[in-house]
Formats: C-alpha cells, sequence, structure tokens
C-alpha cells in the first residue's frame, strides 16, 4: 500500500458496489476544508464511483491505486 499521510481513514471492504461511494460522501461532508479521506474498498465498481463523486467541486481525488485485490483512494475535500 501506498502510504500516504490522510487525516481520516474509511474502510469499505466487503461493501457492495453504491455503498462505499455513500460511506465516502458521509465522512466526507463531516470533514474540514482542506482534510483527506483515505478510503478501501473490494467492489470494483467504487473505482467508477468515486471518480463520479470527486468530479464534483467539492472533493478532489489526489490519488488512486489497486493492490491485492483493493482499491484505495486518497480523497481531498476542497469546498
Amino acid at each position: 500500500m501506498i502510504n500516504e499521510k490522510a487525516d481520516e481513514f474509511l474502510d469499505c471492504s466487503g461493501l457492495s458496489c453504491s455503498l462505499p461511494l455513500i460511506e465516502a460522501r458521509n465522512q466526507l461532508d463531516k470533514m474540514k476544508i482542506g482534510e483527506t479521506l483515505r478510503v478501501v474498498a473490494t467492489c470494483p465498481s467504487s473505482k467508477k464511483d468515486i471518480e463520479i463523486l470527486t468530479s464534483l467541486d467539492f472533493f478532489e481525488l489526489i490519488r488512486s491505486w489497486e493492490k491485492n485485490d483493493k482499491y484505495y483512494f486518497l480523497i481531498k475535500k476542497i469546498r
């Protein structure tokens, strides 16, 4: 796993499609502007879901990567 410092961590392993998106959005809504969230998920559709979420003006996808059948995302709240 890439070692990126994040303010918060959210483990969505085992959750089926759309739930990682919903959980990530709920967590990001509680965070302050400028903070980052690292998300790990196992659902392949989370990759597209997180891309859609971070296409909004409120969040920025800093980095995404895959390792051992898991998907990792580092998301920054920008607004």
